[in-house]
């Protein structure tokens, strides 16, 4: 998948259809839009036209959390089966009038279609929305489809909702509005290995400044290690009873030998366990983390054993000609 990062290096050869959005967190929304464009055919390239920077954050000077960095937004782009991303400055196009931008889009990205969900605002200062893009479209006879909202449990989708339950620790709202498992992805850099001492050692990810956060605590996880997925206890914090000052992510994964220094793992957070809390003693604290790591342990163990029993109760029905009692 190709990758454009400024808009004087846009050159298409191909018409496309271009999805349009920020995509923070790529949740269940931004999917219907993109895979509006991926899966229109026609022989259209399916292209996502995008920021590097929240244009909220741009115009307002006000921080927005984000849900997911600018490489991993890029990586689901890629899975959903978009074909070039252009991740632009925001600075780049803000200053383009509704028109110019509809202008943009037609002759600069070749749009012969553009998806777009119901609450798009484009143009200088946002004066632009859905309705006036659609218009635009229609007098020039471009294709277009409009998302209307996506709801969940007639919830409406939205990633201001998703960093809210994240901040709470509710990770089954956050997989259902994301429609996967949150997740976050950083290098393994070297700590202070307090659990490395008691025989636990724990891969340590620094979260980055401008990014949403989980509720600071223990959390069952899963990490991803060339392909494979290896069951893990990860805490998400400061660590105040070592005085830590930056947020970071400590994982232990179960079972695994070997060092991952300067690598770049996805961590997948699947069930919240405890707060975050400040012991008297490093050694109470150790003591905690043996306790924390057999909970989780024991609960990874009880799945094993179901999905063990599951399996082979459907190899059985499958060698009887898949006939059972139920």
């Amino acid at each position: 998948m190709k990758v454009i990062r400024s808009i004087e290096d846009i050159e298409f050869e191909q018409r496309t259809a271009v999805a349009l959005g920020f995509f923070d967190g790529v949740h269940l929304g931004h999917r219907q839009v993109i895979e509006s464009a991926v899966h229109y055919g026609a022989g259209l390239m399916p292209v996502v036209l995008t920021f590097a920077d929240h244009p909220r954050e741009v115009l307002t000077g006000e921080p927005v959390p984000k849900l997911v960095t600018n490489e991993m937004r890029i990586t689901l782009f890629e899975k959903l089966g978009v074909q070039t991303v252009v991740m632009v400055p925001f600075h780049e196009l803000m200053g383009k009038t509704p028109k110019q931008f509809f202008e943009f889009l037609e002759n600069r990205m070749k749009a012969e279609k553009l998806c777009f969900g119901f609450n798009y605002h484009f143009g200088r200062g946002g004066e632009g929305d859905a309705g006036l893009l659609a218009d635009l479209c229609e007098a020039a006879g471009v294709q277009y489809e409009v998302i209307p909202p996506v709801k969940v449990n007639g919830v409406q989708v939205s990633s201001t909702l998703i960093r809210e339950k994240l901040s709470e620790g509710d990770l089954k709202w956050v997989s259902l509005l994301l429609g996967r498992r949150y997740s976050f992805s950083y290098i393994v850099q070297p700590d202070k290995q307090v659990a490395r001492t008691i025989g636990y050692p724990t891969i340590n990810q620094q979260i980055p400044a401008g990014v949403a956060l989980p509720k600071f605590g223990v959390y069952a996880s899963e990490s991803l290690i060339k392909g494979e997925r290896w069951p893990s206890i990860t805490n998400v914090g400061k660590r105040p009873t070592v005085h830590g000052r930056t947020v970071t992510a400590e994982t232990h994964i179960f079972d695994f030998e070997g060092e991952l220094y300067g690598e770049q793992i996805e961590v997948e957070l699947t069930k919240f366990v405890r707060e975050e809390k400040k012991f008297d003693s490093v050694e109470e604290l150790c003591r905690q983390i043996i306790a924390d790591m057999e909970n989780v342990r024991s609960g990874e163990l009880w799945l094993a054993g179901l999905r063990k029993l599951w399996y082979n109760t459907d190899e059985q029905d499958q060698e009887n000609g898949g006939n059972s009692d139920d």
